[in-house]
């Protein structure tokens, strides 16, 4: 969660330093976004993966949350 930006999209990349100087300290892709204006506040939550991975999920899956939602 951070202050209010209204620029940040999914699928901006964000490089963020721990300051570990591990691979921690690296890029990662914004995967959502979330904003919240209130009276006198306005904050921003995103949810980060590393930007050398990815989601693998199979079309079971898919089917079976598809089912789900419905």
């Amino acid at each position: 969660e951070m202050m209010g930006n209204p620029f940040i999209q999914r699928g901006n990349q964000i490089y963020i330093d721990f300051g570990t100087n591990t691979t921690l300290d690296n890029v990662y892709t914004v995967k959502s976004v979330k904003h919240s204006i209130t009276a006198g506040n306005f904050s921003t939550t995103v949810d980060l993966i590393f930007a050398g991975q990815g989601e693998v999920s199979s079309i079971r899956e898919k089917v079976e949350n598809a089912i789900d939602t419905l």
